[in-house]
């Protein structure tokens, strides 16, 4: 089962927007812990409501900065996440601009993420938004406290562009077998047919 969540302060397409990012800062220095538990609020409503044996969580830029907070600020709560064009670092993402005081920092919480966590990211080479250091720097960070977690550049894919790129897909297809119940049902024999 597939559920996409707009982030708090971005609209659906439909019009709608959600009401507490009014309340937090819109969509400046929003990276908030209001803002992350509320995302976290609707996809464990999600699991009680359909009982997934496991979820994995895909975010692009700030969707994965969220995304990187979630997986410590909430431990178990996602078994994986893919996280696309990340600002990872928010210190050095927003180095040279107005800091962003109210936000998490997903490197803030890397020693929270339990170490059975998969994390799979990915950045474009020509990313002028989010360079690709901020991922790999978050990645050597969770592989040093036992998360397996991999970075892969993607060339000619730009901010945008990395979020369409085959190779998410393919992440999540990894995130996908890396389930042992996904190995059971592939190797289980198959009932013979009259």
């Amino acid at each position: 089962m597939v559920i996409a969540l707009v982030r708090p302060g971005y609209p659906d397409g439909a019009g709608n927007s959600s009401s507490v990012a009014l309340l937090n800062t819109g969509r400046q220095d929003h990276y908030t812990k209001i803002n992350i538990t509320e995302v976290a609020s609707a996809i464990e409503r999600l699991r009680n409501r359909f009982k997934p044996e496991r979820v994995f969580i895909v975010g692009h830029s700030g969707g994965a900065a969220t995304a990187a907070v979630m997986v410590g600020l909430f431990p178990g709560l996602v078994q994986g996440a893919i996280l696309v064009a990340c600002p990872c670092d928010l210190v050095a993402w927003r180095s040279g601009r107005r800091p962003w005081s109210a936000s998490e920092n997903p490197t803030g919480w890397v020693s929270q993420v339990p170490p059975q966590t998969i994390v799979y990211a990915l950045t474009g080479n020509q990313d002028d938004n989010t360079p690709p250091q901020l991922a790999i720097d978050y990645v050597a960070k969770l592989r040093s406290v036992g998360v397996t977690a991999e970075f892969q550049l993607l060339e000619n894919e730009s901010h945008n562009s990395a979020f369409r790129s085959p190779a998410v897909t393919q992440a999540v297809l990894k995130l996908i077998e890396s389930h042992p119940q996904y190995h059971a049902a592939r190797d289980a024999p198959q009932a013979s047919r009259p």
